[in-house]
C-alpha cells in the first residue's frame, strides 16, 4: 500500500464510508442504467469504518477506497472551483438517468455546497456518496449551506 509510509507523520483515524444508488426508478433508460451497474439492493459499497490520514478529504477518501476495492471511478479536477469533480462511479455517470442526474456527497447528514476535495474528513465522519436523478432533491438536499 503506498500510504504506509505516511503513517510515520500522518495519525490514522476511521469513519464510516458508503455509496448507494438513491435514485427513483422511471424512465425505461434508467432502469437499464441501474440493472446494468448497480446491485439489486442499490448498494455499490457498503457501509463500513474505512481508515483516513489527517488533513485527507473526502475525495481522497473515495478515491482510495475505490482504487482498493476495483471499483471504477472516473473524475475531473476543476480549478475553477478547487475540487474534482466525480462523473462516475461503477459506470454509472452523470446524466445517465437524465440531465439532473449525477453523483452528490453528504457528511453526517449534510450536503456540503462545495467539492468533496475541499471537504476535509474528520474522526467519527459518516460520509456517504449518492446517485440523484434530480440535482440532489430526490436524496435529501437542499442545496443550502
Amino acid at each position: 500500500n503506498g500510504f504506509l509510509g505516511e503513517l510515520t507523520r500522518q495519525m490514522m483515524e476511521n469513519f464510516r464510508f458508503d455509496i448507494c444508488f438513491m435514485g427513483v426508478v422511471g424512465a425505461d433508460l434508467f432502469n437499464n442504467v441501474i440493472t446494468t451497474y448497480v446491485p439489486e439492493d442499490g448498494i455499490i459499497f457498503p457501509k463500513q469504518e474505512v481508515t483516513f490520514y489527517e488533513g485527507e478529504s473526502v475525495f481522497d477518501v473515495l478515491q482510495r477506497e475505490m482504487q482498493d476495492n476495483k471499483i471504477h471511478l472516473e473524475f475531473e479536477w476543476t480549478p475553477l472551483y478547487g475540487s474534482s469533480y466525480v462523473e462516475g462511479i461503477a459506470n454509472l455517470y452523470e446524466m445517465d438517468c437524465g440531465e439532473l442526474s449525477g453523483w452528490t456527497f453528504s457528511v453526517n447528514g449534510w450536503f456540503p455546497n462545495y467539492g468533496a476535495s475541499r471537504y476535509i474528513v474528520s474522526e467519527g465522519d459518516d460520509i456517504q456518496w449518492l446517485y440523484t436523478c434530480d440535482l440532489g432533491k430526490d436524496v435529501g438536499s437542499t442545496m443550502e449551506e
